[in-house]
């Protein structure tokens, strides 16, 4: 009947629909946005990185975003000592060929305590559900070491990272040394 040709044609589109939005959950945002992942008071977790480092338990805490910069504080333990590190990271845009771009991909880090000098470089390369888990490269200043690549993951998707997004990690990773900067027990020391 036709009916039943309407339910199934309709039933036929909500599973295409509902199979699109779980593939593209899978796939990066086309252009990634920094000011997006560090939104306020977001808290960043950086879980692996490709970085030579004894840091441990690291955590970004935005304080306050706005359209040019983010203010955040970037708490580790060294060895069994806390650091915390107010810094604040103004946005740019870290590609030749989008200089002229409305979107920053980037943002230039240093302490918020007034200095000019910039301490790394860190660029979102990849960006997955709604701005949940990220891939950075990062380049330590002044100097220029690296790039060392990071995956971040906010707080609220930790348990369960986004599965295209560690797969990209993988993939920009591969060759490199992973250090991993997160366990389980680092949410006791927030």
């Amino acid at each position: 009947t036709s009916v039943n040709t309407l339910f199934n044609a309709l039933y036929f589109a909500a599973h295409v629909i509902l199979l699109h939005s779980q593939i593209a959950n899978l796939q990066p945002q086309d252009v990634p946005d920094i000011t997006k992942f560090y939104s306020e008071y977001s808290s960043i977790w950086i879980v692996n990185t490709t970085m030579h480092t004894k840091k441990f338990c690291e955590l970004d805490f935005v304080n306050k975003t706005t359209a040019y910069y983010a203010n955040f504080s970037r708490i580790y333990f060294f060895n069994s000592t806390m650091v915390r590190e107010d810094l604040q990271g103004l946005f740019t845009i870290d590609d030749e060929d989008k200089r002229n771009a409305i979107i920053y991909n980037a943002m230039a880090v240093r302490p918020q305590s007034g200095s000019t000098r910039n301490t790394s470089l860190e660029t979102l390369l990849y960006s997955f559900q709604n701005y949940t888990c990220g891939i950075f490269s990062v380049i330590l200043l002044p100097g220029g070491q690296g790039p060392y690549y990071d995956i971040r993951v906010k707080q609220s998707t930790i348990q369960s990272p986004n599965l295209g997004c560690v797969i990209e990690y993988q993939r920009v990773a591969s060759g490199d040394p992973i250090t991993t900067t997160y366990n389980r027990s680092c949410q006791g020391t927030r």
